[in-house]
């Protein structure tokens, strides 16, 4: 693997445009919810997305428990939060390069992009079951549970399709 400047393959690509766009379908009231959840649920996630990395032959070699407790595991807190919190417009183009720069680091270290979208997944899949199933959205209609769980996809989608940008075989 080698690390290479990111260029997507569609020249009219615009991260920034696709971030506006998913985080202005969704009413504010439900982006609201979603981003408090992921705040008081950011250590469980954590929590979990390290013991099942931790767990995974391949990527265990990567991961150092010691390290995960002093300083992955608060990044992956910090990570999941700037992700949902609500941001203003102005400020997408530092979250969009926050994310090709957690791709820089993952190509850097050579771990493996499979890796990285395992990783991805659990953490999606583990806030998408936590979303469904928390008490305080049984008041969400089926429109906007709809629209919770795609702007959760799609954020989670977009952050990963930037990281691999970082990744060429």
């Amino acid at each position: 693997l080698k690390m290479i400047a990111p260029q997507h393959p569609r020249a009219d690509f615009d991260p920034v445009a696709e971030w506006q766009s998913i985080v202005t379908k969704i009413p504010p009231a439900i982006a609201q919810r979603i981003s408090a959840l992921v705040h008081d649920l950011g250590d469980e996630l954590a929590e979990a997305f390290y013991a099942e990395m931790l767990a995974h032959p391949q990527a265990k070699l990567f991961l150092d428990a010691d390290i995960v407790h002093q300083r992955l595991h608060a990044s992956m807190r910090r990570w999941l939060g700037e992700l949902f919190a609500p941001h203003p417009p102005e400020a997408l183009p530092a979250i969009v390069a926050h994310q090709r720069y957690v791709g820089e680091v993952h190509a850097r270290i050579q771990l493996p992009m499979h890796l990285v979208a395992r990783g991805a997944r659990f953490l999606k899949g583990r806030l998408l079951s936590r979303l469904l199933h928390h008490p305080g959205n049984n008041a969400l209609d089926a429109d906007q549970t709809e629209a919770a769980l795609l702007y959760v996809n799609d954020l989670f989608d977009l952050a990963l399709e930037l990281m691999a940008e970082s990744y060429v075989r």
